[in-house]
């Protein structure tokens, strides 16, 4: 099983895990063989890339997902009941001033509308759920889910959770962050439901941070960190970042000497996740980057763009080749053939093991198990 896009796959494949759509419904189910109407379906709807297997392919190769399928879809359904409805209920001021919308916010339609019988309470309710079938896994898929253009706004907010919690436990932050974390990156663009589509670049940011934030603070459900993850996860340590430009110390531990304001933990960790699933998936406008360059690119983007501290820990869980993650042989032994991951090493996440399927012109061969650990003169790289 691997990962390809869509314009690369051919009639007779296989489908490795259930196509969803964005109101959680199946559209594919898994081992359903493809067609050329069912491949016209996919590109109509937005997929760009679905997991498949060749009806030859060898055995064992599954993907191992950061969430159960029920409690994902659970999540999906959630977010988009939620934000529908206030879409609806207060979506058209939209077209006002940030300012004259962040002031709707303290209405008491707004307050009825974000109490405790309001549309986030499902939302809230499926975080504990998150958070149990994010721990008992010791490391992340390191894949983001499929978007389409419909649902790209749901699963992200989702992949951005899941990665928040996943480097907030590594850490060390306590069960208390750990939800207020959950539900923050849940909800860190609801923010976008107020804003003017001809917004856009660094205005948009800033206003839907803003706007995320005082919505949240109008919330009967949120606790007092939880706002802060919606308005800070486009800050940066070195100040540049958006819409206030506050400056971090590059540590989890907050320094107390540091002038006020000073960027929250969790704000800090949502701007690592938020950029990985940015990295990884596109921006809904431009493709993702491979796995392995998403991290790179985090990495050389540490103590500037994001808190250090944090990215190292999230290199402690992303693995560089996920499983299900298609690469390519760049060093001289076996050079450009081509497999895919079927083993992760939680303690060696740049080291998997490989199953090689194609030769370096692209033909079937028999497939050849190559464990990296063993074998370090092997050169891969990520395969999209």
């Amino acid at each position: 099983m691997r990962l390809v896009p869509v314009s690369e796959i051919w009639p007779g494949m296989l489908v490795a895990q259930d196509v969803i759509d964005d109101r959680g419904q199946v559209l594919l189910h898994k081992n359903v063989p493809l067609t050329h109407e069912y491949i016209r379906a996919l590109e109509s709807k937005g997929f760009t890339r679905i997991y498949v297997k060749e009806p030859d392919e060898p055995a064992g190769v599954e993907l191992e997902e950061d969430l159960s399928p029920l409690v994902r879809v659970r999540a999906q359904v959630a977010l988009r009941n939620a934000f529908d409805r206030i879409a609806r209920e207060i979506g058209p001021i939209r077209a006002e001033s940030a300012r004259e919308v962040a002031k709707t916010f303290e209405s008491d339609r707004v307050s009825a509308l974000m109490g405790r019988n309001g549309p986030l309470t499902q939302v809230i309710e499926v975080v504990s759920q998150i958070i149990d079938s994010v721990l008992s896994h010791s490391v992340l898929a390191g894949l983001t889910s499929i978007k389409t253009a419909d649902s790209y706004l749901f699963d992200h907010s989702l992949d951005v959770c899941v990665v928040s919690v996943m480097i907030a436990h590594t850490v060390g932050l306590s069960s208390d962050w750990l939800r207020q974390i959950a539900a923050g990156s849940l909800l860190h663009d609801i923010g976008k439901l107020f804003l003017d589509p001809s917004i856009t670049g660094d205005r948009a940011i800033a206003q839907h941070t803003r706007l995320g934030y005082e919505l949240l603070r109008a919330s009967e459900q949120r606790d007092i960190l939880t706002p802060h993850v919606a308005f800070e996860h486009h800050e940066r340590p070195d100040g540049t970042g958006l819409p206030r430009g506050i400056q971090a110390g590059n540590r989890v531990q907050r320094d107390r000497t540091q002038q006020p304001p000073i960027p929250t933990v969790l704000g800090e960790i949502a701007a690592v996740a938020n950029a990985y699933d940015h990295l990884l998936s596109g921006d809904g406008k431009t493709p993702g980057l491979p796995p392995d360059e998403a991290l790179r690119a985090l990495r050389a983007g540490a103590g500037t763009a994001f808190n250090r501290e944090l990215v190292t820990a999230l290199l402690r869980v992303a693995p560089v080749y996920p499983k299900g993650s298609e690469v390519i042989v760049r060093g001289e032994k076996y050079y450009r053939y081509r497999g895919v991951v079927i083993e992760i090493n939680p303690a060696h996440l740049d080291l998997p093991v490989i199953m090689l399927l194609r030769d370096g012109t692209g033909n079937a061969i028999s497939p050849i198990t190559i464990d990296l650990q063993e074998e370090q003169d092997i050169v891969i790289q990520s395969r999209l």
